[in-house]
């Protein structure tokens, strides 16, 4: 079976943590690399899923409203300046042709027992 999310939104995940409802969209990339991720342990983690701590991400760059970021490194960072938490997950057959890629979802209200993780990301240069 082939999933294939919604590509990402801004207003989608405003109105999301605003109204405090589901919001998943893809990064459109099966490559953590892109993410601007290269440790190791911090790239399995990502393919694990998991919630993840989109705060330090704020300091890799500067917020840009006026365009819509095209690369999954600046989809995310956008991300981070709206909501401080995401659930990234590698779907394995979602994506082009069942290629696989990450997808993001944003849930208001976690569960308590889910622990929250960090990555660390580099600017992309």
């Amino acid at each position: 079976m082939t999933y294939k999310y919604p590509t990402y939104v801004r207003q989608h995940l405003e109105d999301a943590v605003k109204h405090q409802h589901e919001y998943i969209f893809t990064l459109a990339t099966w490559d953590v690399i892109e993410l601007g991720v290269f440790n190791d342990d911090d790239q399995a983690q990502i393919r694990d899923g998991g919630r993840f701590d989109l705060t330090p991400w704020r300091k890799s760059g500067p917020r840009q409203v006026l365009t819509a970021p095209t690369t999954a490194h600046g989809i995310l960072l956008d991300a981070s300046h709206i909501a401080g938490h995401l659930y990234l997950q590698m779907e394995p057959g979602a994506g082009n042709a069942g290629a696989g890629e990450i997808s993001a979802m944003y849930v208001p209200h976690p569960p308590s027992t889910t622990a929250t993780r960090t990555v660390h990301v580099e600017p992309l240069t």
